[in-house]
């Protein structure tokens, strides 16, 4: 079975009742906080809320149903409970930020269909052809790239098979070396996750619970957060990011002595033709408009008011339709859209529609009360101990779950210390985004799903980013603070 069949074949049920007491613990949660009475200082309303709010995390921690129908919880409960209106409860999934997700997918849709990632493969073993050190960091900047515009798990997935392709070719040209080879490739798939990983701390369309947590972010503070915005805080942590993932792989974590084989040789191994294609052309042409447009978004509103990220995404899906690939056919068509991961967008609403009732309800008040109480520590020990927290507290808890609490939690910590709380939250959320020992999110389960890597090979490198990190992510927070 090829890497892309195993990552996408259904998971094997070894957690069973496991599975069925997260089903059935997640609406206890509710039942609870039906019979009894709300806490000191928290509403009716706000204590519904939570119960809400835990048998959603008790059914994503638990994977007790798929995510996406966890997510129609607040749609189906809230209005039932009176704590909104059914209208009020649909409000989230016609979001801006749900039809920027949705025309940022359809892009990264029409980017693979079209082989743009054969030119970043193409591209990487150009530059890094001399060495399997420099090759290694510049797959895994390519796989960064990839990460930035398309779906975490997606951009692992097809550069996962890069990285496999490169690795039994490297393999063949040294049959002398078995062990070297074997630690070189696993140097490589899981550097090719951690990247992707860390490219999509920059964008929207890379990580969509970056669009997700600015969206609860403008809610809870009132400060809009674009996709610049965010780009200008996630983009340095990647670039950061990638060379110290590299440098603690290839010094602390594998060490190995193989030989490439001649760069022409990988060229053919990898597919990777020489020439651009019309599609890929006006694939890559739509998606240059689209990031210029986002990048003078201030002088495009003085002259068309109503522009807004979110439409400019759209537009750019919209003439994924339109135009012509030269083929007679369209670039996408609509049976494409059967791959379009509708799935995460019904995610993205329902964790927007969380995040807007515990507003409402004054819930996020009542939870982070105690760290209002902190007073007279220094504003870079504050946001050191929260993105660490996020950090750590990510390996262990879904990230969907983390990014829930930790948008509250940073502006209440804001506050405290008399911090900006936009730049705290969007630290403390892309920390919670990350995890690099355990395999729970999609691309290190990808990654560990490919052979020769295992479960034990992540902490090798892992625990050294997850010591590293934090210190990289609040670096670049405090520039803002």
């Amino acid at each position: 079975m090829s890497t892309k069949d195993e990552a996408l074949a259904p998971a094997r049920d070894r957690g069973g009742w496991s599975r069925i007491a997260a089903l059935v613990a997640g609406p206890a949660m509710l039942a609870i906080a039906l019979v009894a009475p709300a806490p000191s200082g928290l509403s009716p309303d706000g204590w519904l809320v939570i119960g809400v709010l835990a048998w959603m995390i008790v059914w994503w921690c638990g994977d007790a149903v798929p995510a996406a129908v966890t997510a129609l919880l607040p749609f189906l409960a809230f209005p039932m409970l009176g704590v909104v209106t059914p209208e009020a409860a649909a409000k989230a999934q016609a979001s801006p930020i749900i039809f920027l997700l949705l025309g940022g997918s359809v892009m990264a849709l029409a980017a693979v269909k079209t082989g743009l990632h054969l030119r970043l493969a193409r591209l990487a073993v150009v530059v890094g052809g001399g060495g399997p050190r420099r090759l290694l960091l510049a797959v895994m900047a390519a796989a960064a790239f990839a990460g930035m515009w398309v779906a975490t798990s997606m951009a692992t997935l097809f550069m996962v098979e890069i990285g496999v392709a490169i690795a039994l070719a490297t393999a063949a040209a040294n049959a002398d070396r078995d062990a070297d080879a074997r630690t070189f490739s696993r140097a490589l798939i899981i550097g090719v996750a951690y990247a992707a990983m860390l490219g999509g701390f920059s964008t929207f369309s890379g990580n969509i619970f970056n669009a997700v947590a600015a969206g609860m972010i403008s809610q809870q503070t009132g400060q809009r957060i674009g996709v610049i915005d965010w780009f200008s805080y996630g983009f340095p942590v990647a670039v950061l990011g990638v060379p110290t993932a590299w440098a603690l792989i290839v010094a602390v974590g594998f060490r190995f002595s193989v030989r490439l084989p001649a760069r022409e040789d990988l060229l053919r191994t990898l597919d990777a033709p020489k020439g651009w294609s019309f599609p890929q052309v006006a694939v890559a042409a739509i998606m240059v408009c689209v990031l210029g447009a986002w990048l003078t978004m201030p002088s495009l509103k003085s002259v068309l008011p109503g522009v807004s990220d979110a439409g400019v995404a759209v537009l750019g899906a919209g003439l994924m339709f339109l135009l012509p690939s030269g083929r007679g056919r369209r670039l996408l068509s609509w049976d494409d859209a059967a791959r379009i991961p509708w799935g995460v967008l019904l995610i993205a609403g329902g964790a927007l529609a969380i995040g807007a009732a515990l507003t409402k309800t004054g819930v996020d008040v009542w939870l982070t009360g105690p760290l209002r109480q902190i007073h007279d520590v220094p504003t870079w020990i504050a946001l050191l101990a929260l993105v660490a927290g996020a950090a750590l507290l990510t390996e262990l808890v879904n990230n969907i779950a983390m990014a829930t609490i930790t948008v509250p939690a940073a502006v209440a910590l804001a506050a405290a210390v008399g911090a900006d709380p936009a730049p705290m939250a969007i630290a403390a959320v892309i920390a919670s985004l990350g995890g690099f020992v355990v395999p729970g999110t999609p691309g290190l389960a990808i990654a560990v799903g490919t052979p020769p890597v295992r479960v034990p090979d992540l902490a090798r490198a892992g625990l050294w980013m997850l010591l590293l990190m934090p210190a990289l992510i609040a670096f670049v927070a405090m520039g803002r603070l």
